[in-house]
């Protein structure tokens, strides 16, 4: 895969779908990657991306919009400007994490083959209740994507989704507090055939 390719699927873009992406999807991808960024550091590294990669907001694309679209997110309350050390940061607030995880699924982190190959995927979590702000927007990113709520700490989905567990790890900085497993049996499993609308063959 292309370098630029790879780095637009994690900033908010997939490669199926770059010709919908939009400034602010970049934009928060841009503060999301790192968690705290430079102000001066915002618009020098999006308008890079954006040259990249194919948009239909390439018009758009300049320093006017792009300061335009960061004073939106400030006021829905996505990022928020904060104070270290005598500098000028830009950082996510919970509700833009969430709105950027949602964004980057559904532009095409999950596809559906034409055929299921009859195992399941699990993603299992142990989050401390110290974290439990992370938990939660783990649960709605998972919740989003499509997964079934099978137990407290178990999330099932029929369909290959290791990089969409690792994009979510790396996202919420989980590392081993979320396992991704791969299963050709589950307990309950009519129910989760009857959910998905499966059957096996």
């Amino acid at each position: 895969m292309h370098p630029k390719t790879q780095e637009a699927i994690w900033y908010g873009a997939s490669a199926k779908h770059t010709g919908n992406i939009s400034i602010s999807g970049v934009l928060l991808g841009v503060v999301g990657m790192t968690g705290l960024v430079a102000i001066s550091l915002v618009a020098p590294n999006a308008l890079k991306l954006l040259q990249a990669i194919p948009t239909r907001n390439r018009r758009r694309s300049d320093k006017k919009s792009i300061d335009q679209t960061l004073d939106k997110l400030i006021q829905q309350q996505h990022i928020h400007k904060v104070r270290k050390n005598g500098a000028s940061f830009y950082m996510l607030t919970k509700k833009g994490a969430a709105q950027l995880a949602k964004l980057r699924l559904s532009m095409g982190a999950l596809t559906i083959p034409k055929k299921w190959d009859e195992k399941w995927r699990i993603v299992t979590y142990d989050i401390s209740e110290k974290r439990r702000s992370k938990r939660i927007l783990l649960l709605r990113a998972l919740y989003e994507a499509g997964f079934y709520h099978l137990q407290d700490s178990v999330w099932v989905y029929p369909y290959p989704c290791r990089e969409l567990s690792v994009l979510l790890k790396f996202h919420f900085a989980l590392g081993k507090e979320v396992l991704y497993i791969e299963a050709a049996e589950i307990e309950l499993e009519p129910k989760l055939l009857k959910h998905f609308g499966l059957q096996r063959n």
